[in-house]
């Protein structure tokens, strides 16, 4: 049974530590606020840990998160950094400050760096009312009892340090592994932070704790990373020896295994990613490879990977004629159980894919994700496609194909928004973004775009588009609202294009035999991956199309549900 210690969430003895010493520290200092901050990010923000107050009369004027700016409101903290020295501010209002409080009503403020050898990583900020107490901290924090705690709270803080230095660099790895991808192997990019999506959501269902949810979406996200050591084009490299590439192909969990633990950090949840994924492709019964483990040898990160790996490319067939019904994959994976798949978690996953509690704004456990940012200027509007990451609350849009600084000014950005594509659906997010420098995009606020009277569909729904003096194409459509759809093409006709000012026609032929015309006009297009995401809005529809097209979604939807009962009672 894997055991695994989280670096990734918040840790609560750590948080206790950080607070009782905070609020000692509060009372033997005579101080009415004191803070601590945390520098992250080559000092380009500064995370709000703690704060302890003395009395109400200062709570809530400190930010959680700020970015450290040349005309930041916290220079003073950047002085702290340049200087390495502890600061005194004593704000006196007869005379001119350079500088203003950082809490309104303070007068008497001190700011103590914490270091990691000579490196500023946090600041420990010290609050009075009166203008004089500041004066007297160094004397103060001479006693031995006061300098004990202040050490121990540097020694906290350089653990967040290093689980923040381990996380930055498991993100280098991702991001380094999925441009790999997207240049050699296109769809499994997708693939990959799809397959970790389920796996996540099994992972909850099946309450796992936060350590090991985290170690999963990593090792989900990594599960294919052997693909690396494998040639582009299989077909190509082995001819006509089709066996000669199926062992090739079995061997990329053995080289995921190699690679993970070459590139990985070998503490904490990273130490058990490397075997996670050398067992994502066991039987339960003993049948998979590479060491044909069986039942509960497997990890049960591996056994879950695997359900979640198997969804996901049964999901992803774009040619509609190949695709599974989520009926059918419910009945795919309950046929395989105790032989391919661990029953558990095919009833975990049974359950999360007939279920409608997705929470899309959700970023706890999904801390770095695929995404597009799309930024619109006067005259043009510029698709960026990057992984959006997300670490204590800040989030950062990182991509390896701009420069932020450079290749144009960003102050000539009308709009913002970030594209992300989870359970088959697009999620938009206007963000605000608050500094840039290089390929990143530091981004103050994410919020998600809420579209009414939206049905969200995890099955393939069929549909014919037509324009005029043009043959009419197939289209797959996956989210249906009341005033809009969105839509791909399969597979064999990603290369297709439309035009934006010319009304279009859709076709939407149920199960039943009933079809419901739809007209309208193509209004955005959304690169994800190198699938090409269109929205459609309508013109004139009829309320009672509008009723016939939501009576069958809600009709399927029921089925689903009873194909899943069904299945979970047998």
């Amino acid at each position: 049974m894997l055991s695994s210690f989280n670096p990734l969430l918040e840790n609560k003895s750590l948080d206790d530590d950080q607070n009782d010493i905070l609020r000692k520290l509060l009372s033997e200092l005579n101080a009415q606020v004191i803070s601590l901050f945390e520098l992250y990010d080559d000092k380009i923000y500064i995370h709000l840990v703690d704060t302890i107050y003395g009395s109400d009369t200062y709570k809530d004027q400190l930010k959680k998160n700020a970015y450290l700016k040349s005309n930041s409101d916290n220079d003073l903290i950047q002085k702290l950094i340049l200087k390495k020295k502890g600061i005194i501010h004593l704000y006196d209002e007869d005379f001119d400050n350079h500088h203003e409080s950082l809490i309104t009503g303070i007068s008497s403020e001190v700011y103590l760096p914490l270091f990691n050898g000579s490196e500023v990583i946090g600041c420990l900020y010290i609050g009075y009312e009166d203008q004089y107490s500041g004066k007297f901290i160094k004397e103060q924090l001479t006693k031995p009892e006061l300098k004990i705690k202040v050490d121990h709270l540097e020694k906290l803080t350089m653990t967040r340090y290093f689980q923040f230095t381990e996380l930055k660099y498991a993100f280098n790895i991702i991001r380094f592994y999925s441009k790999k991808m997207y240049e050699t192997h296109p769809n499994m990019v997708e693939h990959s932070f799809n397959t970790a999506g389920w796996a996540l959501e099994i992972g909850q269902q099946m309450n796992l704790d936060a350590g090991r949810l985290q170690g999963l979406y990593f090792s989900a996200l990594l599960h294919d990373v052997g693909y690396m050591a494998l040639p582009n084009d299989l077909d190509k490299a082995f001819g006509a020896d089709p066996g000669k590439a199926h062992i090739e192909i079995e061997l990329h969990s053995l080289y995921g295994y190699y690679l993970a633990k070459e590139m990985l950090p070998t503490s904490n949840v990273f130490a058990h990613i490397p075997n996670i994924i050398l067992h994502h492709h066991e039987y339960f019964d003993g049948q998979g490879y590479p060491d044909k483990l069986s039942g509960e040898e497997i990890p049960l990160e591996s056994r879950i990977i695997n359900v979640a790996d198997s969804i996901e490319r049964m999901l992803l067939h774009r040619d509609y004629d190949k695709h599974f019904s989520l009926q059918n994959i419910f009945t795919e994976l309950s046929q395989h159980k105790d032989t391919k798949y661990d029953a558990d978690c095919v009833t975990a996953a049974i359950q999360v894919l007939s279920s409608n509690d997705f929470e899309y704004n959700d970023f706890t456990h999904t801390q770095i994700l695929w995404a597009t940012l799309t930024l619109t200027f006067d005259e043009r509007i510029l698709n960026i496609e990057g992984t959006i990451e997300n670490y204590r609350d800040v989030y950062m849009f990182r991509t390896n194909d701009t420069n932020f600084t450079l290749d144009f000014d960003i102050k000539e950005v009308r709009k913002r928004h970030l594209y992300i594509n989870r359970r088959n659906n697009i999620e938009e997010y206007e963000i605000k973004s608050s500094y840039n420098k290089g390929n990143r995009l530091y981004i103050s606020e994410l919020k998600l775009k809420e579209k009414e009277d939206t049905f969200h569909m995890l099955w393939h729904l069929p549909g014919d588009l037509s324009e005029s003096r043009k043959k009419v194409r197939s289209i797959i459509i996956n989210r249906i609202s009341a005033n809009e759809l969105s839509f791909v093409f399969p597979q064999d006709e990603i290369n297709q294009s439309l035009n934006f000012k010319k009304l279009i026609k859709i076709d939407i032929p149920f199960d039943s035999g009933e079809v419901v015309q739809l007209s309208g006009l193509a209004v955005k297009t959304i690169k994800l991956g190198k699938t090409q995401h269109y929205n459609f809005k309508y013109i004139n529809i009829h309320e009672k199309t509008r009723d016939k097209m939501f009576k069958h979604l809600f009709k399927h939807q029921i089925e689903v549900k009873a194909a899943a009962m069904e299945q979970l009672n047998k």
